[in-house]
This record gives C-alpha cells, sequence and structure tokens, in this order.
C-alpha cells in the first residue's frame, strides 16, 4: 500500500492535495482519483485514535455543556470513527433565505444537491427510499396530526453498522496507483505565491519529518476546528489580520430535553414516531418539525422534535454515560486506542439490549421531548487565534458560543405552536413551562457538528467560500466540510457533508480538464 510506507522525498508534486481523510476529503479526493488525477490525500493522524485531548481548543467561553469526546478524531477516516451512523438530508427551508430573522440562503437551491443525496447513499450502501409507505399506520388522532399543514414528520434512516470510510479510502489506496495517502502528516505551513492569490505549497509531517507538497488544487477538508485554525493562521500570516468572517458564525447543533409530551391515550410505540424501527432492513426513526410556511409566517428558525418513551429515554441515558463520562473520567482511556474502541462497542450493546426491553413496551403515554435546535447566525459565536500553541507548535483556539435570547424565542415558538397543533388535534399536550421563566437551559452545547465558520455565500463580505468552495481571495484552494454550510438546520450533516464533497470533486473535474 502507498500510504502505510514512510515517503522519504521531501517535495512531492500531485494535480490535487486533499487535507482531511475524513468523509468531506476522502469523497473529494477518491473520485477524482478515479477519474485518473494524481492525488495526495494527507491525514494528520494513523489507523489509532488520537488522546481526547487533541482537540486545539485553549479557551472555553460557552453557554451550556461542552462534550468534546467525539469532537475530532485524528484518525483514518476522520470523524467517520466517531459517527453514530444517521442519515438525514437538510430541508428546504434550511436552504431559504431569511431576512425576517437575519438568516442567509445558500447560493444554490436544495435541489442541486438531490443528485449527490442518491450518489452518497450509493456509497453508504444505503437505499434512497426508505420504504416508508410500508410502516405501520399512526394511532388514530396522531393520522391527521401528522397530516397538517402546520407540520412535518421527517424521517432519517440509520447506518447499521455506521460506514467508516476508511474502509473505502484503503481500498482505493490500494487500487489507484495515481492515489497517494499521507498519514502522520498534519499540516505546519500554507504557502502562497508571490502575489498571494494562489497556494504554492502546503508543508505536512511531524517534528523534524517534513514533506513539501505542491499541487495545482488544494482542498482543506480537515473539519470545523483545523480547516478554520489553518485558515485564521493562513489570514494571520498573509493578509495582515484581515480574517474577515473566517471562524464566525459558529454553531454544533445544540440539543437538550427541554419538555415532556402527555399523550392523551397511550399510544402504541410501534411507529418510528414514537420509537426506532426496522423496515425492510432499515432501521428509521422520525422527528417532527414545523413546515417551511409555518416557520416563516411565525418568525422561527428550523428546529425538530424527537419523542423517546421513558424507558428508550434512559436506554439513550446510559448509552452516553458510557460513551461520555466513562471515557472523560479515566486517563488511562485517553491513552489506549484499543480501551476507547472497547468501551464504545460495550456502550452500543448496552443500548442494544436495553433498547430490547424498550421494544416490550407495548405502548406508552409519557414521552420526553428532545429538541434538536436550529440557530441564528451570531457573528460573535466565533474561534479566534490564541497565542497559546500545542506540543507540534501549532497556535491554539479559543470558542466564544452563547445562547442568545432571540435563540431561546424562537425555541419557544416552536414549542408553542407545535403544542397548538397537538391540541387541535386531541392527541395530548406538551409540558414546558419552566423554560420561561429560566435562562438556564440544559442544553449540550458544543459537541461534534462544527458549523458556519468558513460558511458559503457569494459575497466575500459575509462568507469565506463561493459556492464552488472556493476561498474568495485564492485562485486554487477549497474547503470541504459542515464549517461550509451557511445554515445549520437540524439535520445530521454527515449526508450533506457527502453530498457537498461529491459536488466539490465534479466541479475540481472540470477545473483540472478532466470532465
Amino acid at each position: 500500500m502507498n500510504s502505510l510506507l514512510d515517503v522519504t522525498t521531501t517535495e512531492l508534486t500531485c494535480q490535487a492535495c486533499v487535507i482531511g481523510s475524513g468523509p468531506a476529503g476522502a469523497l473529494v479526493a477518491l473520485p477524482l482519483a478515479e477519474r485518473g488525477m494524481d492525488v495526495i490525500l494527507v491525514e494528520a493522524g494513523n489507523r489509532d485514535p488520537a488522546p481526547l485531548s487533541s482537540v486545539p481548543l485553549a479557551q472555553l467561553d460557552v453557554d451550556g455543556a461542552v462534550d468534546l469526546s467525539y469532537a475530532q478524531a485524528l484518525q483514518l477516516g476522520g470523524s467517520s470513527n466517531l459517527w453514530a451512523g444517521r442519515v438525514a438530508r437538510m430541508d428546504v427551508a434550511d436552504f431559504v433565505e431569511r431576512p425576517d430573522i437575519g438568516a442567509p440562503g445558500w447560493p444554490f437551491p436544495l435541489s442541486e444537491l438531490s443528485p449527490y443525496y442518491e450518489r452518497a447513499l450509493d456509497i453508504l450502501c444505503m437505499p434512497s427510499s426508505a420504504h416508508y409507505n410500508e410502516l405501520p399506520r399512526l394511532p388514530c388522532g396522531w393520522e391527521t396530526f401528522a397530516a397538517s399543514d402546520q407540520v412535518d414528520i421527517r424521517y432519517f434512516v440509520w447506518s447499521r453498522p455506521a460506514f467508516n470510510v476508511a474502509e473505502l479510502v484503503t481500498k482505493s489506496d490500494g487500487n489507484l496507483a495515481n492515489l497517494r495517502v499521507l498519514t502522520d502528516a498534519p499540516v505546519f505551513d500554507v504557502t502562497p505565491n508571490g502575489d498571494r492569490r494562489t497556494i504554492e505549497s502546503v508543508t505536512v509531517g511531524r517534528r523534524q519529518n517534513h514533506k513539501t507538497i505542491k499541487a495545482q488544487v488544494f482542498v482543506l477538508a480537515a473539519g470545523g476546528i483545523e480547516s478554520t485554525r489553518l485558515l485564521l493562521g493562513y489570514a494571520r500570516r498573509h493578509w495582515r489580520d484581515e480574517e474577515g468572517a473566517i471562524g464566525r458564525y459558529f454553531s454544533t447543533h445544540p440539543k437538550a430535553d427541554l419538555a415532556v409530551l402527555w399523550a392523551k391515550q397511550p399510544v402504541s410505540a410501534g411507529h418510528p414516531l414514537f420509537r426506532e424501527t426496522t423496515s425492510n432492513g432499515v432501521q428509521i426513526r422520525a422527528g417532527i418539525g414545523l413546515s417551511t410556511a409555518t416557520q416563516i409566517s411565525i418568525g422561527t428558525l428550523n428546529h425538530s422534535a424527537r419523542l423517546y418513551p421513558i424507558a428508550e429515554y434512559k436506554a439513550e441515558k446510559v448509552l452516553e454515560s458510557i460513551k461520555s463520562a466513562a471515557l472523560r473520567g479515566a486517563p488511562i482511556v485517553n491513552r489506549s486506542a484499543r480501551l476507547r474502541r472497547l468501551l464504545i462497542a460495550s456502550g452500543k450493546m448496552a443500548f442494544d439490549r436495553l433498547g430490547q426491553a424498550v421494544r416490550l413496551q407495548a405502548k406508552a403515554r409519557t414521552f420526553v421531548v428532545r429538541l434538536n435546535l436550529d440557530q441564528h447566525s451570531n457573528a460573535e459565536n466565533r474561534l479566534t487565534l490564541s497565542e497559546d500553541c500545542d506540543r507540534e507548535g501549532r497556535q491554539l483556539l479559543n470558542l466564544r458560543w452563547r445562547y442568545d435570547p432571540a435563540d431561546r424565542r424562537s425555541a419557544m415558538t416552536f414549542l408553542d405552536m407545535l403544542n397548538g397543533v397537538l391540541r387541535a388535534h386531541d392527541v395530548g399536550h406538551l409540558e414546558y413551562s419552566y423554560l420561561r421563566d429560566s435562562n438556564s437551559w440544559p442544553l449540550t452545547a458544543v459537541h461534534s457538528h462544527f458549523l458556519g465558520t468558513t460558511r458559503m455565500s457569494n459575497d466575500p463580505r459575509q462568507g469565506v467560500v463561493d459556492q464552488n468552495c472556493r476561498v474568495h481571495q485564492l485562485h486554487n484552494l477549497f474547503v470541504a466540510g459542515p464549517s461550509v454550510f451557511p445554515r445549520y438546520g437540524n439535520a445530521n450533516p454527515f449526508l450533506t457533508i457527502a453530498a457537498l464533497s461529491l459536488r466539490l470533486s465534479d466541479h475540481l473535474s472540470r477545473v483540472l480538464g478532466r470532465e
């Protein structure tokens, strides 16, 4: 294999250099290599996960709980090593410009991603349709609720076991002579040419074992934290601190258990609205959102709610405890990749066994309501460079994040509307009155989905990259990953990351003259 041998050459050349081997980077690099282009895929880690302390944050100024246990994976396959497997598309509402709430739109419609969503599902070995027409019928009253033009029932599916892009990278690395994968190769420097409009090379490696890579195009796909750190460092060195939007508009899909649903009658827990369900071998879950028209009419963001019967809720909490608290509290685990993998596996096994107990619960009347929260675009929620450095000498980052009053009002408006629709269809009501008098919501604020810090906009004053993910001030530097999302929505970003990377790969094929 090309990647697992140490490359002794100090200067390498290629057509495309992609930094980061996770889903964002791999799904740019591999299609380019398959089309015959000379590609170097750079990974800071290797096949073993780095310690949990690898997240390069010096200071945290955050409104809510922080859980970085699964924030970053410095290893082949990147964040797909941490992904739980949830597959969901973004919504039309996420792509529409909303001047009423200061929310930008995307530079292209959601429909442009449709063929790339299908290609991504094919790579994940997932069906394009989740057989929703074969699901059990909703209980009486709930059917009319779900059919209301005010709400939107959103189905998502699970990749089981969760797809790991490292397997795809390893297979391609063995079969494609024009693909080189460099591991243990963090980026130390990004060097422009004389006019500072084109990237000439990047320097990668550890300590004294550095390599210089020259390419026609470069893609930063190292995750929302690391890609942003590299761009902030470049701006400080070469743009006289003119950072613009780099690092701003940060969000990570805050989530919280904020309400309780009291159903008027006990309902069967067999529908995916109430628990995970299997249909034709595909695991399906559903959430409740508001229709795009309703969101616009009441001035709210694109939140969603999931309902958990108490037994399933307890099972989820056990899993989170095993995955997070155990890992954070055991230093020896931080030093042992094998122990980390064992703990993760044992947590999933415990959840599966508890899930069997949940399925024995034929009916439920009380549900915990978990909200996946969208957020306003706030330029003061941001990553900035710290004066502190990591042990490799690279600058760390400071993070500031707030869930401000406008965000809270939007969440309350969502709950008010949802409660009204539930009552109107006589299926139940929500209890969440305590939120009105509290500024201390039990939010999990910062965890894994690092969004917005290199966001996409055709206006260089409002974003970092254009509609083709090219950095505005540079001819040949592109960014892939969730940091380019102009809006956050509530969907897990994995599928949209994959779709955007496949779209970027097609664009780079045209740039390099291979399509």
